[in-house]
């Protein structure tokens, strides 16, 4: 226990105290401390894009903020997103333009009617305008800019190896004093990571990209502004910060946004580092050291700080002292300060250090919060949205679960039935003429672009060319094609073992909706309504809730019974418990339907 105490211990030192003195004395011995100003001969065109939901606060003072920056008219657009906004934020806006037209520049606006989510309305102004401009500009509308802001970061795009370009972020009213000095230090932080041309994760509320860099974002990305720049490092570009380019934030948190934020950060900081886990290849040279040492670490802290709280737990569970002495210790540092603004009636009492240790301590408190959210498919979707996909309604920690027990659970049931699969090869081919392995086409996953067909094997259970004068036609009860063996194999499923090899490629799930073949799908989606959503986003299985329960059914009845066990199975997939409890309870029920004869 207390070897991983220490290690946790080691790597907390490491990210908030030896990484940053370590990141320091490397960004002194770098040439560019900070970045050249070079006279512009000619403007590069720069897009500014916003996407706004019930701004009506602050969007009038972001858009004349916009014009009053320092840059030729005609040289930079306005470009904004209103997405569903119930407020009077686009009659506010229609009011800018038309100052904004008066002034020679232009700004045009995007209307959703109805809410689609902020991914979705940033890849529309991404798709719409990204042809038109050589610098992307992204900012929040409750963000003001230094009047050089747009100056700065042409003349920072002078180099040809910087994609991405940010500046130094504050509060114009902070929650607390410690949310300013946090900014402060993540300040420090990214100005000495620019000095090595690897700046991971820039503010949210400004930052600027190379037109041909920028990509849309998958729509279950919860931290669109992190994903978008890091795309950029991992095509070899550099990220940098002008510490002299000012970002004020103007809208001030409560405690409550301020906790929901928090917990989005940690939900968002697990999921990216998945997202770019290739990023923590050594090929990647200093993004790759700064990506391990400072969002990697701080994605899974919440994490090793909760391990090591634990351990110290189950120690002093057992009679450790010093275990029971270190947790009383870290309990009465980190509740004092709060304990102390209690008693005195003073919320704004502020304990040097102590406060700073209680800030850190609450934001890995809500960090492990949104991890576990995440974990559990509570962040599944960004923002808020009216459209769903699969990718967004299937948790990602559910689609990994669920692909590491099919490759488990195949690979062994492979090598553990290999004398059940052998002997069965032989009794097909003793028994009745044709090959041992019989492969259909069959309609796989769907997604909102295509749909896959693959070839399913499994031990052929009818008599050779089956369906050579009929063509394609259910099975029946009793079917004379059907060999007597087959009928064996059908009923205890043994004909489905060598699909173990289609869920090992990839092709199939364990559990999931039947494989329907394309001859009967085409015909069944034209009588029964959201037929071809049964495998929308979900591989086909071998087996699943409608073949425990009906079996092949052979008739348009049954198979809208079946399709109602299909998206049955599809609800639990959103939950991670409830998928779980019931793919365990899928698998016993196959169990028993293989032991019990009961297949058809």
């Amino acid at each position: 226990m207390w070897i991983i105490i220490i290690l946790c211990g080691a790597l907390f030192i490491y990210h908030h105290v030896l990484y940053p003195v370590t990141l320091k004395f490397l960004a002194k011995r770098k040439k560019r401390n900070s970045i050249v100003t070079t006279p512009l001969v000619e403007h590069p065109r720069i897009g500014v894009l916003m996407c706004a939901y019930n701004e009506q606060d602050y969007i009038r003072a972001k858009l004349d903020n916009l014009a009053m920056l320092d840059y030729p008219t005609g040289r930079f657009d306005i470009h904004i997103g209103l997405d569903g906004c119930t407020d009077n934020t686009e009659m506010i806006v229609d009011a800018a333009m038309n100052d904004l037209l008066r002034q020679r520049i232009c700004c045009s606006k995007q209307v959703n009617r109805r809410n689609q989510g902020k991914i979705a309305t940033l890849n529309q102004l991404i798709t719409e305008h990204k042809q038109d401009y050589d610098i992307l500009l992204f900012t929040d509308t409750s963000a003001l800019l230094s009047i050089d802001a747009l100056q700065k970061v042409a003349s920072a795009f002078h180099d040809p190896t910087v994609g991405v370009v940010s500046g130094s972020y504050e509060f114009l009213v902070p929650l607390v004093p410690e949310q300013q000095k946090y900014w402060q230090y993540q300040n420090r932080l990214k100005r000495d990571e620019g000095a090595l041309g690897a700046v991971i994760g820039v503010p949210g509320a400004m930052y600027a990209m190379r037109a041909e860099l920028v990509e849309p974002v998958p729509m279950q990305t919860i931290n669109d502004d992190f994903l978008m720049p890091m795309r950029a490092l991992e095509k070899g570009y550099q990220a940098v910060v002008d510490p002299d380019l000012s970002i004020v934030e103007l809208e001030s948190d409560s405690a409550s946004t301020d906790r929901q934020r928090r917990i989005r950060i940690g939900a968002g900081n697990i999921q990216q580092l998945w997202m770019l886990k290739n990023m923590l290849k050594p090929r990647y040279g200093w993004a790759a050291f700064n990506f391990f040492s400072g969002k990697g670490l701080r994605a899974v802290m919440p994490i090793i700080l909760f391990t090591a709280a634990c351990s110290l737990a189950t120690l002093a569970v057992k009679g450790d002292q010093l275990a029971l002495g270190m947790i009383l210790s870290a309990v009465l540092v980190t509740c004092l300060p709060s304990v102390l603004r209690w008693t005195t009636g003073n919320r704004e009492r502020r304990i040097p250090v102590l406060s700073s240790i209680e800030y850190l301590v609450t934001n890995y408190a809500f960090a492990f919060m949104g991890v576990t959210r995440w974990l559990l498919g509570r962040y599944a979707c960004s923002w808020r949205s009216d459209k769903v996909s699969a990718t967004n309604v299937i948790p990602l920690s559910v689609r990994i679960m669920k692909r590491c027990i099919d490759i488990m659970f195949s690979l062994f049931g492979l090598v553990l039935l290999s004398p059940v699969l052998l002997v069965t090869a032989v009794l097909v081919k003793l028994t009745s003429e044709g090959p041992v392995f019989y492969k259909q086409l069959r309609v796989g996953l769907a997604n909102e672009r295509s749909v896959s067909l693959f070839h399913v094997i499994k031990f052929r259970t009818m008599v050779q060319n089956a369906e050579k004068s009929t063509g394609a036609v259910w099975a029946q009860k009793d079917d004379p094609r059907i060999t007597a063996l087959g009928r064996w194999l059908r009923k205890t499923r043994v004909d489905e073992l060598p699909q173990l090899w289609n869920v090992f490629k990839g092709e199939m799930s364990l559990v999931g909706p039947r494989p329907e073949r394309p001859d009967f799908h085409s015909q069944l989606e034209f009588q029964i309504p959201m037929f071809c959503e049964r495998t929308y986003g979900i591989k086909p299985g071998i087996t699943g809730l409608a073949q425990v329960n009906d079996a092949y059914p052979n008739d348009i009845a049954g198979m809208r019974q079946k399709l109602a066990w299909d998206m049955a199975y599809s609800l639990t997939l959103s939950n991670p418990l409830r998928w779980l409890k019931s793919e365990i309870a899928i698998m016993f029920a196959t169990v028993r339907v293989i032991l019990l004869a009961k297949g058809q």
